[in-house]
Parts: structure tokens; C-alpha cells; sequence
């Protein structure tokens, strides 16, 4: 009869090394993956100092190692390895994509010594993690066109979004050109016979109308458009509640510098007599916008607009169309009104007919249809100085 002595002793031993199996992947893994966690929230965060500091002109590579270090990965060569590359030198955001510059990658591998899988000769478990953060940098709104109109377009060839009026005004556009921002197929009219001078017309829609005016095509924008900057306007500490009209009877002539205006009614300058200066002025509107006569010389500050008519971009028709705050915007001013900024009214509709040979609007308008001439002289002259831009932005992409 044969013995079986010994065989317990191989089933031990096997049970040995499959015991260690479990507990090499239960702790090297388990700290293998949490290391790779750990790496990725450094990647996360290190990129997104990096996009900070690029707005700021500050040193981005510097800014990332140091939020790195702070999370234990120092770059040292040995434990872990931490690069920068502005712009990323793989995955979606590396060039030739859209914008690559504006977008700063954080690679970090990392190295974690086993305990238990070195007995079956693995010493290293190593993790490689990357986080992507863009830098979008200050810039004109709508790429500093002079004049924009927003509406997405209804589909028809009937209604245009962009007008030229009058039979005998001069229609000048300088310093930038005009954006449409319709798909439709007739974007554009002119009813009268206006002389109409502006440098170019880019447009996502067609013009279906010869003009002279050399025109391109563009992208759309988004609609409805969202300014989160000015969601709080109202509440910051240099505003003044208005209620209804503005300016009321007993309004100063001239308006106390950096203030901003939050009137619940309409802005309205209709008599001659009326005289208004102030500089740093915003006025948010609640109702309609119409300057036909006084003399009024207001600017705004460079971090606002000068019109504002704000809206609720949740409160839209199928079609693309608001449902809060249409109230148009009508500038018939003369030549002793000088209006420095942007009007911004993005569900509005906006008619400049007449500003003066000498003062023109100096600003930026954006609205959602527009039209331009009527029975005066209209003139709008573009400067980015003149108008807010759009602020900076950093968000973590990948």
C-alpha cells in the first residue's frame, strides 16, 4: 500500500503562494490604485493652476510643479516624473485642434514600490495619468465685430435679421465689421437707397442681396448666449436700484462716476432739454431703450457694458426666440450725444437711426436682429477699448 505522507506539505505550499497572489493584489493593488487617484486629483489640480496662472502672465510651468510637489509628486526623477507641456503634445487638444495653444496638459507617472508581488519579481507598479485645462484668454466679445446680430435665424427667406433703412442717409461702420448670425438663406435687406460704407460682413446664413460689401462666411454662435459675469450685476455694492423710468425729473445732470443703474422700467430720453454726463455708467434695463433727443455724454467702465437688457435664457420658444426682455432698443441721437460702450441687449431688437457725423456710437452693439440708417446719419466706430470683453476663463477639459 502506497503512502501518501508529504502530499499535505505541496497543497500547504500551494496555498502559500495563492495567499500571497490575494494579498499582492489586494495591497500593491490597492495602494497601486490608490496612488493613481491621489495622481490624478495632483493632475487635476496642478493643470488648472497652470491654465490660472497663463490669464495672470504668470509663470504656468512653475505654478504646476509647485501645486504638484504640494500633492507629493515632486518630480524628483526616481519616485515620480511630472511634465508640462503648453500646448499638449497628444489626445484631443493637441494641435492642429481648434485653439491648442489655450489648452495646458499635466502628465505625472508615478512609481509604487509592491510589498508582496516582488516575491514573484514585480518590485514597481507604475501609473501614468494626465489632465488637460484650458486657458481661454481675455477677448472681445463676438470676435470684436462691431456689430452683431444674434438670432440663430426662423428658417424663412422673408424675414431678415439684419437691416439697412433710408433713401438719403449715409450707414458707416468702422473700425470692425458686421457678424450676422442667421443660417438662413436671405439674411440681410435694404429698403431705401442708404449709402452704406463697413469693411466687410461676415455671415452663417447667405446674403442674398448685392451690396459692394465684401462678405464671408463664419460660424454661428451659440443661442442663447450666456454671461454668467453678470448674473450678480445687480447686486454689487455700486448699483442703485431704479424704480420704473430713468432718468425721472429730478435725476442730476451729472451722474456720480462708477455707478450702475438697475432700472426696472425703460430708459427713455425723448426732450431736448435733457442732459446727462457720466463716466463709468452702466444702466440695466428691464424695459425698452430709446434716445431720441437731449445731449448726453456717457461712457462706460471697461469691465461693462453701457446697455444692458437683461434676460432669462431658460425662457425660450422652440424656434430660438425669447420670451423675456424683447423690449428694443432705438438710438436716434444727434450730434451733441457722445455714447461710449457696448449695448447689449441679446433678445432684442436694435434700430440705430442717427448718431451724428462727429459722435458716433462708439461702442459695440449686440442684439438680436438690427437695423442701421432709418432718416438720419448712423455711424458706429469700433474700438476694443471702448468695450467690455470677454472675461477669462480655465476649465479642466480632460
Amino acid at each position: 500500500m502506497k503512502t501518501q505522507k508529504g502530499q499535505a506539505l505541496i497543497l500547504i505550499a500551494l496555498g502559500i503562494v495563492v495567499m500571497i497572489g490575494f494579498a499582492a493584489l489586494a495591497i500593491d493593488g490597492g495602494n497601486a490604485f490608490a496612488d493613481r487617484r491621489h495622481a490624478q486629483n495632483a493632475a487635476d489640480t496642478s493643470a488648472l493652476a497652470a491654465a490660472l496662472a497663463k490669464i495672470n502672465n504668470e509663470n504656468w510651468i512653475q505654478a504646476a510643479m509647485e501645486r504638484a510637489a504640494s500633492n507629493t509628486y515632486d518630480d524628483n526623477g526616481v519616485t515620480n516624473v511630472v511634465d508640462v507641456y503648453n500646448p499638449p503634445i497628444e489626445g484631443l487638444y493637441a494641435c492642429p485642434a481648434a485653439n491648442c495653444n489655450e489648452y495646458i496638459q499635466v502628465i505625472i507617472v508615478s512609481r509604487v514600490d509592491t510589498w508582496f508581488a516582488r516575491i514573484v519579481g514585480m518590485e514597481q507598479i507604475t501609473n501614468r495619468v494626465q489632465a488637460v485645462a484650458r486657458a481661454k484668454p481675455w477677448k472681445p466679445y463676438y470676435d470684436g465685430h462691431a456689430v452683431v446680430s444674434l438670432s440663430p435665424g426662423d428658417g424663412k427667406s422673408n424675414t431678415p435679421e439684419f437691416e439697412f433703412n433710408g433713401s438719403a442717409s449715409t450707414v458707416g461702420v468702422s473700425g470692425s465689421g458686421v457678424f450676422i448670425n442667421s443660417q438662413d438663406n436671405c439674411v440681410m435687406k435694404t429698403n431705401g437707397s442708404p449709402d452704406v460704407t463697413i469693411p466687410y460682413i461676415t455671415t452663417a446664413g447667405t446674403i442674398c442681396e448685392a451690396t459692394g460689401i465684401p462678405t464671408s462666411s463664419g460660424p454661428q454662435y451659440p443661442y442663447p448666449p450666456s454671461y454668467p459675469h453678470l448674473a450678480d450685476i445687480c447686486s454689487k455694492p455700486n448699483a442703485v436700484q431704479v424704480s420704473g423710468d430713468f432718468p425721472k425729473s429730478n435725476t442730476p445732470e451729472n451722474l456720480p462716476s462708477n455707478t450702475i443703474y438697475c432700472i426696472s422700467g425703460s430708459f427713455k430720453v425723448t426732450n431736448t432739454n435733457t442732459v446727462l454726463n457720466g463716466t463709468g455708467i452702466t444702466f440695466v434695463v428691464q424695459g425698452e431703450v430709446v434716445i431720441n433727443g437731449g445731449t448726453l455724454n456717457l461712457s462706460s467702465p471697461s469691465s461693462l457694458p453701457l446697455f444692458y437688457l437683461p434676460y432669462a435664457a431658460d425662457k425660450f420658444k422652440a424656434d430660438g426666440t425669447s420670451l423675456d426682455n424683447q423690449h428694443n432698443v432705438t438710438i436716434s441721437g444727434n450730434a451733441g450725444t457722445i455714447l461710449t460702450g457696448q449695448v447689449l441687449a441679446p433678445a432684442s431688437h436694435c434700430s440705430v437711426n442717427g448718431t451724428g457725423d462727429t459722435n458716433p456710437l462708439k461702442g459695440q452693439l449686440i442684439c438680436y436682429t438690427v437695423s442701421l440708417g432709418g432718416d438720419a446719419l448712423a455711424q458706429i466706430q469700433y474700438n476694443d477699448s471702448d468695450n467690455m470683453d470677454e472675461p477669462p476663463q480655465i476649465e479642466l477639459t480632460q
